[in-house]
């Protein structure tokens, strides 16, 4: 598939709801908390590529790397504006960057090429999986103020649209063995997690929402409730990864990026 770089600028000026998602801190601080991590994840996942740029030969690989770099690039830019904007909000966004950015700094500074490579495919399936959550479920987009509506569906299509590139970059260098793709998989998952769902209760402690009991109800609810409950709907999507003949490619999202083209 062909896809392109398209910049998103959005005025961060003006004034914005605190809680844009369905007015719910729960859900609200979820997102936020995904935000966070996403400018140092990218840088990540672009120098991660880039360090197999030059064992890559097929020509049309390469112009979907110089693309994947373009748009992961506006994501990190756009995302730092988001978090700058949390951080007027009295959320602390500052500091949990940087301790995100020390967290993953730990975890990966040991790592080799070919182990950034691998974990960024797995990351990059994440953050497929949660782009294939959102625009699966318009009835959550409806229930966000259009500004951040617009943002997410904006970086949900051109997630899907590069689903394919990282996994291409490493079956194109290296041998990608079913053990690593599942302990990496699984680990991937777990530490990101941790870091979502701790950045999530600092928010909602900063606000004061953490004990009160719509808070607990909203997030029960978001994560399993069964029209669209985020970890019930994920889960098939991220279990597809551990089998044997796993490519993005074999989830066919062409409906769903033209219904949501730019």
């Amino acid at each position: 598939m062909e896809f392109n770089s398209t910049p998103l600028r959005l005025d961060w000026e003006k004034e914005l709801p605190k809680y844009w998602f369905d007015n719910s801190p729960a859900k609200t601080y979820f997102f936020n908390a995904f935000s966070i991590t996403f400018p140092e994840g990218e840088k990540f996942f672009i120098n991660s590529i880039k360090s197999f740029r030059d064992k890559i030969t097929d020509e049309k690989l390469l112009n979907d790397i110089d693309t994947f770099i373009k748009q992961e690039n506006w994501h990190s830019y756009v995302h730092r504006q988001y978090n700058n904007w949390l951080e007027t909000q009295g959320l602390q966004s500052k500091k949990l960057e940087e301790r995100f950015l020390r967290q993953f700094t730990f975890l990966t500074k040991n790592l080799n090429k070919k182990q950034k490579l691998t974990t960024t495919v797995c990351l990059e399936h994440i953050t497929s999986t949660l782009a294939n959550y959102m625009l699966e479920h318009p009835e959550l987009l409806d229930s966000m103020d259009p500004h951040f509506r617009h943002l997410w569906i904006w970086h949900s299509v051109e997630e899907l649209e590069h689903k394919n590139i990282a996994i291409d970059v490493l079956n194109s260098t290296s041998k990608f063995t079913m053990n690593l793709r599942r302990l990496n998989m699984i680990f991937t998952t777990t530490l990101l997690m941790i870091m979502v769902f701790g950045n999530t209760i600092s928010f909602l402690k900063a606000d004061k929402q953490l004990w009160k009991w719509q808070t607990f109800k909203d997030a029960t609810s978001f994560m399993f409730n069964k029209k669209n409950g985020f970890i019930r709907k994920s889960f098939k999507s991220w279990f597809n990864f551990m089998t044997y003949n796993f490519h993005p490619k074999n989830h066919d999202h062409t409906d769903l990026l033209r219904k949501y083209s730019k």
